[in-house]
């Protein structure tokens, strides 16, 4: 065969397995928003699996016990609706923190930079001082777009939720707003803009 042929039939069958994978990625988005319409177009499959563990954290699995009696809370993942995608935001009371994106970007720490291990903690105690105005849950759905999701993860392995918009949260209108502001402090030192609230 032609090297000129030859090139052009490598190039087709190139361009055929690249139409393939765009076509069975479009069917998995499909399917995905189908089973959770809340779903972003852009989900990544490690996202919804990093997330997912992020909210079924427990203690166990930690190796930690909690301290004194009664339920004690002792994480909190924040979702936050962008429109095109999700930020998820993970703090645990140890100081640990990671962050999800949709589209597959993400970052982990936290413990050894003062700043976001004393934030990470507040978000968590700021939050459970108002979990009387979260209701349980085991359903996580995403976010709409300008909309911010509270997860409150409980020693009973009990989760508690409760969503508002990201302009009430800064404007300090939300009970969840002192947690808001813990969160966005992380997300600044970070350097992630997206956490802002669209204008």
């Amino acid at each position: 065969m032609d090297s000129q042929y030859a090139w052009i039939v490598v190039a087709a069958l190139i361009g055929g397995a690249i139409l393939l994978v765009d076509v069975g990625r479009r069917r998995v988005q499909r399917r995905r928003q189908v089973s959770d319409p809340t779903a972003p177009p852009e989900v990544n499959d490690n996202y919804t699996a990093l997330r997912l563990g992020a909210l079924t954290e427990t203690l166990a699995h930690l190796g930690l016990v909690a301290k004194g009696e009664g339920v004690k809370a002792f994480g909190l993942v924040v979702d936050l609706g962008l429109g095109n995608g999700v930020v998820t935001l993970s703090t645990l009371i140890t100081g640990d923190i990671s962050l999800y994106v949709s589209d597959g970007g993400g970052a982990m720490g936290g413990i050894d930079e003062p700043q976001i291990k004393t934030a990470a903690v507040a978000a968590i105690k700021h939050a459970e001082a108002v979990i009387a105005t979260m209701a349980p849950t085991k359903a996580f759905p995403f976010p709409a777009a300008g909309r911010a999701t509270f997860y409150l993860l409980l020693s009973d392995r009990s989760v508690f939720t409760a969503e508002d918009s990201m302009e009430r949260l800064a404007a300090g209108e939300s009970a969840l707003s002192p947690a808001w502001s813990d969160a966005h402090k992380i997300f600044e030192r970070l350097g992630i803009a997206a956490a802002k609230s669209p204008t």
